[in-house]
């Protein structure tokens, strides 16, 4: 990948505001563990620049039209950028240094990395293990600092507030 460090600085936005950074689960039929998984990075909308854009500057990943959602809802005849697996967390490792409101959920898909056999065959019950530590442990971290959950803390180091208080600071304003 060979974006400049103001090109990283827009992916990261991007991936802050319009990004969906998860670890999929996959049903494995065919093998000795009913689940598999494996992170995915994506960027979808009405615009096509944005996702056209992710996959002009990562050089990773697939762009297509998506019309597979019923006529008339709001995400009918969307583009989308989707990278996944290791180069999933080649990217994430890329721009979460510049990232802010996604950064810990990019760091997870790095974290997630290291737990990944060269072939499925060499997947031991420990690494599968981690790997669904991290997939349970995503939805936690999507929903850490949206205000009106149990805790919320600034990460700028301000005051803990429970969700009482944070909706009378809400209420007040």
């Amino acid at each position: 990948m060979q974006a400049s460090e103001a090109e990283l600085g827009w992916l990261a936005g991007v991936f802050d505001c319009d990004s969906s950074l998860y670890i999929a689960r996959l049903k494995r039929t065919s093998r000795p563990r009913p689940y598999s998984y494996r992170t995915e990075i994506t960027v979808e909308g009405i615009d096509p620049r944005k996702p056209y854009r992710c996959f002009e500057l990562t050089g990773l990943g697939e762009v297509w039209h998506n019309k597979t959602r019923p006529v008339g809802s709001p995400a009918n005849n969307t583009v989308k950028w989707r990278v996944r697996g290791r180069d999933a967390v080649y990217v994430a490792q890329q721009v979460a240094p510049y990232m802010v409101s996604k950064k810990e959920q990019a760091e997870l898909i790095i974290q997630f990395g290291e737990y990944v056999a060269d072939h499925w065959t060499g997947m031991t019950d420990d690494l599968h293990e981690k790997q669904k530590f991290l997939y349970e442990e995503m939805p936690r971290l999507k929903n850490k600092h949206i205000l009106g959950h149990d805790i919320w803390e600034s990460p700028a180091g301000g005051r803990r507030m429970n969700a009482s208080q944070l909706s009378s600071i809400k209420e007040a304003l």
